[in-house]
């Protein structure tokens, strides 16, 4: 498992965790950290979980374009809210969750301008 891979299924538990998803997208979420990658899931898996995770994103970040659902691509991390540059997941959830979908060094400027 590569780190970027690593890093997603952390923020997918964090999802969990934080019962931010529901139904199908929260059984396929377990399965997903359990097995540490969406490799395994069929398509109609990887749709659902998308779907859901989606919702999440779509919510916490402004404008996000969600990657394809077909089951043979990953899905797109964020674009942050203010610089547009993605979000790298090891840093999505805190962003979505605490900081309007602003990324980490977006945050540190605006402290250290307060």
């Amino acid at each position: 498992m590569d780190d970027e891979e690593r890093d997603f299924t952390s923020f997918v538990g964090d999802l969990d965790r934080g019962d931010h998803l529901e139904g199908a997208a929260l059984g396929i979420a377990k399965k997903v950290v359990s097995d540490g990658t969406l490799k395994n899931l069929s398509p109609k898996q990887h749709a659902a979980f998308a779907a859901g995770v989606g919702r999440w994103l779509r919510e916490h970040f402004r404008r996000y374009a969600p990657g394809t659902t077909d089951g043979s691509s990953e899905i797109r991390e964020p674009n942050c809210t203010e610089c547009t540059n993605p979000v790298p997941w090891c840093e999505v959830y805190v962003a979505g969750t605490m900081n309007s979908g602003i990324c980490s060094w977006c945050m540190q400027l605006h402290h250290k301008n307060d």
